[in-house]
This record gives C-alpha cells, structure tokens and sequence, in this order.
C-alpha cells in the first residue's frame, strides 16, 4: 500500500505502476536466482555425501547426513523449479518433475533403502520429518514409514512423554503426516489411504492424542477395519464446524 501526500495525476500513478512493476520483477528474479544457487550447493553436498557413501558404505553417520541433504535438497528444487502440471489436470494433481527433480528423488530414495538395511530408524523418522510437504512425495513418505517400521514395529509403541521427547519422529509428528503429503485425502491411492489408516491408527492408541483430529475424541476409530471410512471419519472431524456430527455415511470394502 502506497500513501501520498497530495492527489496524483493519471500520469504520475502511470508512472509508480510501471515502477512498482518492475521492482517487483527484479526482486522475484533474484529470489529465483538464490532459489537456483541454493539448489546446486545442495547439490553439490549431496554429491560429497555420495562419494563418502560409497568409499565408507556401512558408515551410519554418513548415510544420516546424505539423506537429510537430499530432503534438503529436494525442497530446494521444489521452491526453484516452477515445473508444470499435465495437460488436462486437476488442481491435486502432481506437477511433471524436471530433471534435477528426477534426479535428487532417485538419491533419496536409494538412500532410504540404505537407511532400512542399517537398521537406521530414527534417521527415516527424521527423513520423513524432513522431506518437503506436497503429494510429489507421498510414495516416498510412505517408503520411509514403511522401512521404518520393518526395522521397528514398535517404534510408536510407548507413549511416555519423556520417550517420545527423543523420538526423530513423535506420535505428534506422526499425526501429521497424513496431511502433509494427502495421504488420506478423497480418491487417494489405495496404499497412500492405507498408510494414512495406519498413521491414524498408531496415533490414536494415545489417549493423551484422542482430540488431535479436530478437536473430537477418536480414540475409538482405531479399532475400525476398514481404512476408508478411517481416513474419511478424520477428513469430517478436521472439517465439520461443529465437531459434533460426523457422518461414516457408505463406503466400499464391506464393513467398518
């Protein structure tokens, strides 16, 4: 907002348009241009990262700093990149990676696979905290949940606080998992909702977490079988005004 001390003439205001334009204009260009330079620094470390990697392939330490790096690097390439979406597409849809997309999402993913064999848990609870939100990376949030758990089933089993105040990825983190990446969003994939049910579900078994969803006590929802009408119960308590009604309502895959 522009305030002045005396009226302008059309000219004038022409002229601070025009201005105003072309400030803006630069300064989204260098906003872009340190966008693009924070990407290849990324970049850059990843590929030291690589390299120690693969001269020390059981070092822990190594793989953890390689793996953050390249969720770093991704949001980086997600911020600079302004990638276009498919023809014909809905706003959900996942905009079309470009190359250096592609490529960083590769890493990570090998990195994830890595991460598993070493047992690593805590480091794919910090990569899952860490990777960039949007659905571009919901299979590989999934990924990592999913390693995570092969390596420890009982990882979210105590829910002391004190516990789960040294945990990469908190129950309280967890829940908001589903959200971040749309895995239990309307019409999601089928492994995506099941990862959401089952985000739900972990969450849930803590008391001191029942209201998370939408300020309504879904302790109970846990026990359901049916993972759509899980994801949908929380979608309506996260959305409902009144947080009292919350309609299950038909869903396929026979009984809740």
């Amino acid at each position: 907002v522009a305030v002045y001390d005396k009226l302008l003439s059309a000219d004038d205001i022409a002229v601070h348009v025009r201005m105003g334009r072309q400030g803006g204009a630069e300064r989204g260009a260098a906003s872009t241009s340190r966008s693009r330079d924070a990407a290849r620094l990324f970049a850059l470390a990843a590929e030291h990262f690589e390299k120690a990697a693969q001269h020390e392939p059981d070092d822990f330490r190594v793989r953890e700093q390689h793996a953050l790096c390249l969720c770093d690097h991704l949001a980086c390439i997600d911020a600079s990149d302004h990638r276009s979406l498919p023809p014909g597409a809905g706003t959900s849809a996942v905009p079309i990676a470009g190359p250096a997309h592609r490529r960083a999402a590769a890493l990570l993913d090998q990195a994830i696979r890595k991460l598993e064999g070493l047992n690593a848990a805590e480091t794919l609870g910090a990569v899952i905290r860490r990777l960039p939100e949007g659905p571009a990376h919901a299979f590989r949030c999934v990924d990592a949940l999913d390693a995570l758990l092969r390596v420890r089933p009982d990882y979210f089993a105590t829910h002391e606080i004190q516990h789960q105040s040294k945990m990469a990825l908190p129950l309280k983190d967890l829940a908001l998992v589903p959200k971040r990446f749309g895995l239990g969003s309307a019409n999601a994939h089928p492994r995506l909702a099941r990862a959401a049910a089952r985000c739900y579900r972990l969450v849930l078994a803590d008391l001191n977490l029942a209201e998370i969803y939408g300020g309504v006590d879904l302790s109970w929802a846990r026990a359901l079988r049916n993972d759509e009408a899980l994801c949908k119960l929380v979608r309506d308590a996260e959305e409902d005004e009144d947080n009292r009604l919350i309609t299950l309502g038909k869903h396929d895959g026979g009984t809740c």
